[in-house]
């Protein structure tokens, strides 16, 4: 509890998780609205492709954003194509965020639509008859009856960042260690299980303080409502604004979230620097190389 290091690495693990879950809920409110309003054709589609990040090992995603934003990954690549030059955003507190949101993102799109989808607009409805705007009645009607959705959304994925293990180790840099790795780090590297030990305590207890306060805030926010089945409405029905932010969201995830899955199978299929399509990697799984290696 003396060393000043611990204490710097738990204000980075608190910080990155909570700036983790601001982005997460920047992103995923607006797709939350898209999916709960709008009926579009391939929303279930749609649905399925922005959880496959949450059911991935973390390893698995942090290798997808490193084969996107690798010194050889596809912006790289794209960026030497338009004569801009490489970059290197491996080992930043940018990339260890935007590959949060990209695991954690299904969180608040799913738990936040299912509860929007079937809110009653007659609440809505008459608050608009007495005079309130679309921003009054958003922030005065619609967001205090999805604050428990909300809160269970952030609660969760605090929790998820605040103990991201996979993501940090592959994509962070010096100085960028979180509480899970330096945990790793004691017990498998330099064997300080004592040590381990303490820290894994802190970290429990963190994120039951964390758990808690949602439990709390949930008790406190917690109402009866009336529900009203699906209350989306078809493509053709939408307004234009509602159409504009569709597209910017479709635009949003995609990039988001296909971008480093696509990257990820692409490179499983090719081998060395050639870029070649091939099976190799496939035909590696089946064969005894007598080596084991560990991060």
């Amino acid at each position: 509890f003396r060393d000043r290091f611990y204490w710097e690495r738990l204000f980075f693990t608190i910080t990155q998780a909570t700036a983790s879950t601001i982005l997460a809920l920047a992103v995923g409110l607006p797709a939350a609205y898209v999916f709960s309003h709008l009926r579009f054709p391939g929303r279930a589609l749609a649905r399925a492709l922005i959880t496959i990040p949450f059911v991935l090992p973390t390893l698995v995603a942090a290798l997808a954003f490193q084969q996107l934003f690798g010194q050889e990954g596809w912006l790289n690549a794209l960026l030497n194509f338009v004569n801009l030059g490489p970059i290197e955003p491996l080992g930043t507190i940018w990339l260890i965020l935007v590959a949060h949101v990209f695991y954690n993102v299904a969180i608040v799109i799913r738990l936040v639509s299912g509860v929007w989808a079937n809110l009653d607009p007659s609440t809505e409805e008459a608050a608009r008859l007495l005079g309130a705007g679309r921003i009054s009645t958003l922030w005065t009607v619609t967001l205090p009856a999805l604050t428990p959705a909300i809160v269970a959304a952030s609660a969760l994925v605090f929790v998820f960042s605040f103990t991201s293990f996979g993501v940090v180790l592959i994509l962070g840099g010096p100085g960028l260690d979180t509480l899970e790795v330096v945990i790793y780090r004691l017990a498998t590297r330099l064997v300080d299980l004592p040590a381990a030990a303490v820290l894994s305590l802190v970290q429990i207890a963190t994120t039951i303080t964390a758990l808690s306060g949602y439990s709390l805030i949930q008790s406190r926010s917690t109402r009866a409502l009336s529900h009203r089945s699906d209350r989306a409405r078809r493509w053709q029905e939408t307004t234009l604004p509602g159409r504009m932010l569709a597209l910017a969201v479709a635009v949003i995830l995609s990039l988001l979230i296909l971008a480093p899955l696509i990257a990820l199978v692409h490179s499983a299929f090719t081998l060395g620097a050639s870029g070649g399509i091939t099976s190799a990697n496939f035909e590696r799984l089946f064969q005894d190389t007598g080596r084991v290696s560990f991060i």
